[in-house]
């Protein structure tokens, strides 16, 4: 698409579910680019030395060096916003889990944030870990504080803080200093008290999808979702979209090469699809001793593995379409 027009004026105000039916008011490009006054034209600043040119495509800025918005949900395939911070009551630190597989740079991130009590955002802090098994190693944080640019005739750009209630609303969060970081990283917000901020979890279409969204227990420490709330199975991810350089199109995720992810929760391996034929599954110790041999039938795409004592750590190795797999798990 390319601009044709920009809204000017009006007396219009909306929430997104009613209106004051005022007028909106809208300018042509074409009534903008030559107006007779060459320091009031566009066509004086868009076009100095007089080319005629009438179209001209977008640049990126970052065409060099890609940028790249990553997210565990797809919102395509059937995947939900939907709002489950009421069940924490007592966290104040809550996170979201990403894989890559090779280095990028961290350049900030989205938030999705749905209608809140107060107006006013204060207190929240945006952070970046990494970690191995869960959120270990702090390395950026950033306060975060909602703002949008106002501009006034008289003083220009001038920020004002966004309106929080009545509507979702999203949100970026630029980083004072960029991470550069391969492998496993999580990004956090941490808010003043339970329920004082919160942000929209997401409702796999897939039940077979990999949970990613961690909380930090008070007494615990940090804890997958599932974990966090007894007798409940659901899987979620949070509204965290960071916005990251070095890395291309969908092939980021390191999940993505492997067919197969473990569910701590309920103990089950799962394939990304069903088995076009039986396959043998071995899990072995850290040292190398063999734990458990099992099968995943023709048609089904996971299998329960025997319990182990919370934190054991095991090597499991597949045979898949001629090409072998393997990958460690955590009990």
């Amino acid at each position: 698409g390319r601009v044709v027009g920009a809204l000017t004026g009006g007396a219009s105000e909306c929430d997104g579910t009613s209106t004051n039916h005022a007028s909106d008011y809208f300018s042509k490009l074409s009534m903008s680019w030559e107006t007779g006054d060459a320091d009031n034209q566009l066509k004086t600043y868009l076009d100095p030395s007089g080319t005629g040119l009438k179209q001209q495509a977008g640049k990126d800025p970052n065409s060099d060096k890609p940028l790249f918005r990553m997210s565990n949900a797809d919102f395509s395939a059937g995947d939900m916003l939907e709002v489950k911070m009421s069940d924490f009551t007592e966290a104040i630190e809550f996170a979201e889990e990403f894989t890559l597989k090779s280095e990028v740079e961290i350049l900030g991130t989205y938030i999705l944030v749905p209608p809140l009590s107060s107006n006013r955002v204060t207190g929240v802090e945006i952070s970046i870990y990494s970690g191995v098994n869960s959120p270990e190693n702090l390395l950026q944080t950033q306060s975060f504080s909602p703002q949008y640019m106002n501009y006034s005739s008289a003083t220009g750009f001038n920020p004002r803080d966004k309106t929080m209630t009545g509507f979702g609303t999203e949100s970026f969060v630029l980083f004072d200093e960029s991470v550069k970081i391969a492998g496993k990283f999580f990004i956090s917000y941490k808010i003043n008290s339970p329920n004082s901020f919160y942000i929209y979890n997401t409702k796999f279409a897939d039940e077979y999808k990999q949970n990613t969204a961690w909380v930090k227990d008070p007494s615990q420490g940090w804890l997958q979702v599932p974990d966090w709330l007894p007798g409940q199975s659901e899987k979620t991810s949070l509204a965290i979209q960071p916005l990251v350089r070095g890395i291309t199109g969908n092939n980021a995720a390191e999940n993505n090469d492997c067919p197969l992810f473990f569910d701590s929760k309920s103990h089950t391996l799962v394939l990304t699809e069903p088995a076009s034929e039986p396959i043998l599954v071995k899990v072995y110790s850290h040292t190398g001793a063999l734990m458990e041999k099992t099968q995943i039938g023709k048609g089904e795409r996971s299998v329960s593995l025997a319990e182990k004592t919370k934190g054991t750590i095991g090597i499991i190795g597949l045979l898949l379409s001629n090409k072998f797999y393997s990958g460690k798990i955590l009990y």
